[in-house]
């Protein structure tokens, strides 16, 4: 980051919830930050763990608001910028990713705390298949509520050691985020099966 952008970085800091919803909004939809939205998240809940809650929804809130920038932009006839930001081997997978299981899709690469996935690809490609903007939004918030939301907790229960051990445990974290969403793909598709079979003997 510039030195311009490390002040204005400071000085949203320092409003508390409320910068942090600014912070999100741009590190969602223009400049991604690596993991300095996280580590600003831990030392905030450590430091004012009565605020915790507050910091938790404007965090949300502003990535939302962020990523749906992001899917707007696509909408409108942005698909330059989903060919620009990925190869196109890896976009037929995103697409086929978000044919298959729609918003649901976008879940992972939302919430998975280290650049695995790109998440601003997925929002693209959203945006440009034209999937549902509510089902979109609400997988968003629903990645980034957990992202968050544990981030807050390890703050406000582990204080200034929570970063530490956010960053000892990330393989860990990011493993059960996977193992949970492979649960839950696959329950989906027992069911959808399990739908689906009734109809074949009829």
């Amino acid at each position: 980051m510039s030195l311009s952008f490390k002040s204005l970085w400071a000085q949203l800091s320092a409003l508390g919830p409320l910068g942090m919803f600014v912070v999100t909004i741009f590190d969602t939809a223009f400049l991604p930050t690596a993991q300095a939205v996280d580590l600003l998240i831990v030392t905030q809940a450590a430091a004012f763990p009565a605020t915790a809650p507050a910091l938790g929804v404007c965090a949300v809130a502003g990535s939302t608001l962020g990523a749906m920038l992001l899917y707007s932009i696509a909408r409108g006839g942005g698909g330059w910028a989903l060919r620009k930001s990925a190869s196109p081997e890896k976009l037929e997978r995103i697409r086929e990713n978000l044919r298959r299981y729609d918003a649901a899709a976008v879940i992972l690469p939302t919430m998975v705390p280290i650049p695995l996935s790109p998440m601003k690809v997925f929002l693209f490609a959203a945006g440009a298949l034209g999937i549902q903007p509510l089902r979109v939004a609400l997988a968003v918030a629903f990645a980034r509520a957990v992202r968050y939301g544990g981030l807050i907790l390890l703050g406000v229960w582990f204080g200034d050691q929570a970063w530490e051990i956010f960053k000892r445990n990330t393989p860990l974290i990011v493993g059960v985020a996977v193992g949970l969403l492979a649960l839950f793909f696959g329950l989906r598709a027992w069911r959808a099966r399990s739908a689906a079979e009734p109809n074949k003997a009829l």
